[in-house]
């Protein structure tokens, strides 16, 4: 378990890496691109989608 504020005032840079996006059904891709939006926000980071 971790703790969101902990997080939320760490300055230490996080790179978050996920792969095989593209063999994501068409129809389930929101959903993943949702839980990384939340994701960076429980972490308080920018999210870059390439």
């Amino acid at each position: 378990d971790y703790d969101r504020e902990q997080f939320a005032e760490n300055s230490v840079p996080l790179l978050i890496i996920g792969t095989k996006f593209d063999q994501i059904p068409e129809n389930k891709r929101n959903d993943v691109l949702t839980r990384t939006a939340f994701l960076s926000e429980d972490f308080n980071a920018e999210e870059i989608n390439l």
